[in-house]
């Protein structure tokens, strides 16, 4: 029989790996868990509290994306639907013309600020897990848009070498949903 265990889930909807980071140092260490897995979806580069960064940077792109990243912000039900609008110009050969694909795509250079502070929130939360004798496992899961176009493949290769190069375990999802 297999040992019992108990999972405790930590993880918050929206919240990027700086802010995962400070949930373990304020809650979850107090756990001692024996491993800590962390969740890392592509756009974990956003920024959090860099609204006023974001909305400048927002107004260099054409009306159109900007008003969809406005409405993605603002409403629930349009974040909920613009994949499928994504369907529909994919049906145009425009499917990443609108939208955060080639946000998240840019949002994996070496110099992004996004990334730089993920990475180092990622080495942080390995080192404290350390601490206590917890390794840490990242399992990055991919974008849910056409795995037969799949545009995010160099973001997963980047995590995925910052990972191994650093000592981190690494589960990459993507292999699992591209056949």
């Amino acid at each position: 029989l297999a040992e019992a265990a108990e999972v405790i889930n930590f993880g918050v909807s929206g919240y990027n790996t700086v802010a995962e980071l400070a949930t373990f140092r304020e809650t979850a260490a107090q756990f001692k868990p024996d491993l800590v897995i962390l969740a890392y979806v592509l756009n974990d580069t956003e920024r959090l509290g860099a609204a006023d960064g974001a909305k400048a940077e927002r107004k260099a792109q054409n009306l159109l994306n900007a008003a969809h990243l406005e409405l993605k912000d603002a409403s629930m039900l349009y974040r909920y639907l613009s994949p499928k609008f994504g369907a529909v110009l994919g049906l145009l050969n425009a499917r990443y013309a609108v939208g955060g694909t080639n946000q998240i795509i840019r949002s994996y250079d070496d110099n992004s600020i996004g990334w730089s502070e993920s990475r180092r929130a990622l080495l942080d939360l390995a080192a404290e897990a350390s601490k206590i004798g917890a390794p840490v496992l990242v399992i990055v899961f991919p974008m849910m848009i056409d795995f037969t176009t799949y545009p995010l493949q160099p973001a997963h290769d980047k995590i995925r070498q910052f990972c191994k190069a650093n000592r981190i375990e690494v589960l990459d999802l993507l292999p699992r949903f591209e056949h």
